[in-house]
């Protein structure tokens, strides 16, 4: 009786348990990274125009709207599909579209990329991990990988 009955199989393992090294290499996190500062980004500037269009008259804010909205767009189909694939970056392409809820969709991918950048080992900051740091690891990487001659 020297087996703990309540303790976990030792060869059971979660999906979470694996690296994410196995599902991204680090280009793919980096473009990852890329994509999660611009959606950041587009977050930041839909808040600054919320606040903007009930300071200033419609008229003023109105293109500068219609091309953040687009931008987002794009931004986070990019992201959605590079995290999970087409069919889901069409299904959060179009809730994007969709005022206000757009803007939790921006935050909620960019949670989902932190995630998984967390996971690989990154440092997120207030817009994400700085795609530097992780040239910087594929850099090591490939320093590591040089044969001697």
């Amino acid at each position: 009786m020297s087996e703990n009955p309540y303790q976990t199989p030792a060869s059971s393992r979660s999906e979470f348990d694996r690296p994410v090294e196995a599902a991204f290499n680090l280009v793919e996190l980096r473009l990852i990274a890329e994509s999660q500062r611009r959606v950041l980004l587009c977050f930041l500037g839909q808040l600054i125009l919320y606040v903007l269009s009930s300071k200033i008259p419609w008229e003023y804010v109105e293109v500068l709207w219609v091309a953040v909205l687009i931008l987002s767009l794009g931004c986070v189909v990019q992201l959605v599909n590079r995290l999970k694939g087409w069919v889901a970056a069409a299904v959060v392409g179009f809730f994007s579209m969709i005022p206000l809820v757009g803007m939790v969709v921006l935050l909620t991918v960019g949670a989902s990329a932190a995630w998984v950048l967390r996971r690989a080992g990154f440092k997120i900051g207030l817009l994400g991990v700085n795609p530097h740091q992780i040239q910087e690891a594929i850099d090591a990487r490939e320093n590591r990988r040089v044969p001697e001659s």
